[in-house]
């Protein structure tokens, strides 16, 4: 009898293949798995590490920035790199404000400098560089600094203008929260401040022009004492422009030429006696917009009637403002009204500073303030330094979005004032002006208060330093020129910038 065969016996052989690929597939599972496992720790390693060498960078960067603001809140007479008087001019831009720079930041030490006589509280540095402590920022972060004069940045260019600036190194570093310094992380970033360009008499970031009213604008002769700056074009009506400047701005020569520096065209008079020199670009100079802090008052003191709503504005009457800040979101002095400042009123008295802030800022929003200057008549029939008037005008972050104009083309004007507006129109009317101008596109126009007798000629005066006032230290005495990222994770003492 044969035998039955048995339904299932084929599958029950396949069972030990079964359970070989079962095993098979979970240890190739298991093993994608490590892989991954793997992976993703060193993932998060490197991640770790990347978190790490990003903030070793940003303590450094904030080395840096502390250094510049702590600088650039200095009188550059207080640097003893630039000699007895520092730099004529630059020097004026600041007062010394008495800021200690190593306690103001901490971890800040000069290197190669020769003591000096102090400024105020300012300590003047040392020749040499032995040991450099570090500055707690938090999050497991800390930074050095040093600051070295040099004549060059890196690749060998000037630092400009003079060929005299500083280079700024800061060492940052992660320390892992540990007490030890071998698993800590650092990296170096350095920057090249050089000195901002002295103020010329009149500059225009972009063009620079100088008329007169009616036909005295092909009559005219210009008197200039001092230099003149235009990016683009600088254009002179007239008969003549005749130009000397009684003190080079770095104190180096007593009596030259005017310079009139400009990167497109020049188009001057018939006669010109002083030195056009076009610049190898149209952008050769730059200035950068001023900086109002937004919790500046709007008055030093008890505000003004004629200051509502943070604009001044008046018509007609006297307005005399005291010494110290405004922040103000427009000026408009017409008609027959006259503005006054405290040093033309009472003399010795301090400056009037001006600030006029962007119709965009928070702070302007809803004054209804327009951002723009006008000023008809001001301190008329007063001789001041030109620092005891201070203008500076933001902008709205739009060139010649904004306007700056004092005077009038119908009076006959002795004006002194220092304008900062680089990104707005800019136009004075005078018979003889005494200051600095500075705005996007600049118009000075000659007004004459005889126009049938005497000589028919204006007068354009730079600042000659005397009792100078302080300018806002938010102009800063320097730029950053260029910031480079150093070789190498530590200092070498003996040469701080090395590789950098």
């Amino acid at each position: 009898m044969r035998a039955r065969l048995h339904p299932f016996r084929s599958d029950r052989g396949d069972d030990g293949y079964i359970m070989v690929i079962a095993v098979l597939v979970m240890a190739f599972a298991l093993a994608i798995v490590g892989v991954a496992l793997s992976q993703s720790q060193t993932s998060q390693q490197l991640d770790a590490k990347d978190i790490r060498i990003q903030r070793a960078e940003q303590a450094a960067d904030t080395g840096l920035q502390s250094a510049i603001y702590a600088l650039n809140a200095q009188n550059l007479a207080a640097l003893p790199v630039y000699g007895a008087g520092g730099l004529q001019f630059l020097t004026n831009a600041l007062s010394c404000l008495g800021v200690n720079i190593g306690l103001q930041v901490p971890g800040l030490v000069f290197a190669g400098l020769s003591p000096s006589a102090a400024c105020g509280s300012v300590t003047p540095p040392g020749p040499t560089v032995t040991s450099l402590a570090y500055r707690e920022l938090g999050n497991h972060t800390k930074v050095r600094v040093v600051v070295v004069p040099t004549s060059t940045a890196p690749g060998g260019s000037a630092v400009g203008p003079y060929n005299v600036g500083f280079r700024i190194v800061a060492q940052g570093v992660d320390d892992n929260n540990t007490a030890s310094t071998s698993d800590d992380v650092s990296r170096r970033r350095a920057v090249v401040l050089s000195p901002i360009q002295p103020f010329s008499v009149v500059e225009g970031l972009h063009d620079a022009n100088f008329t007169a009213s009616g036909l005295l604008n092909l009559l005219t002769t210009r008197v200039l004492n001092g230099d003149i700056k235009a990016n683009h074009d600088i254009n002179v009506s007239g008969l003549a422009l005749a130009g000397l400047n009684l003190l080079e701005a770095d104190g180096s020569t007593l009596l030259r030429t005017s310079q009139l520096l400009y990167g497109n065209n020049y188009n001057g008079p018939l006669i010109t006696i002083a030195s056009p020199q076009q610049q190898s670009s149209t952008s050769f100079f730059t200035r950068k917009p001023p900086r109002i802090d937004p919790t500046k008052p709007t008055c030093p003191s008890t505000c003004q009637a004629q200051i509502t709503n943070k604009v001044l504005s008046a018509s007609s009457g006297t307005i005399t403002l005291s010494a110290g800040d405004y922040h103000l979101c427009g000026v408009s002095i017409t008609g027959s009204a006259v503005l006054r400042t405290a040093a033309a009123v009472t003399s010795g008295l301090g400056a009037t500073r001006i600030f006029v802030d962007s119709p965009a800022s928070t702070y302007c929003s809803g004054t209804g303030g327009t951002g723009n200057t006008a000023i008809r008549s001001l301190n008329p029939g007063v001789s001041l330094s030109p620092t005891n008037v201070q203008i500076y005008a933001a902008g709205n972050g739009t060139v010649n979005g904004t306007s700056v104009a004092i005077g009038s083309s119908s009076l006959s004007l002795t004006t002194a004032a220092f304008v900062y507006a680089p990104q707005s129109t800019a136009r004075v009317d005078y018979f003889a002006f005494t200051g600095t101008v500075i705005g996007y596109d600049v118009t000075m126009n000659a007004v004459f208060p005889l126009l049938n007798v005497g000589l028919i000629a204006s007068v354009l005066t730079q600042d000659l330093g005397l009792s100078v006032k302080p300018l806002t230290n938010q102009l800063g005495v320097f730029q950053d020129q260029q910031f480079v990222r150093c070789a190498g994770a530590d200092f070498d003492f003996t040469n701080p910038t090395k590789g950098c």
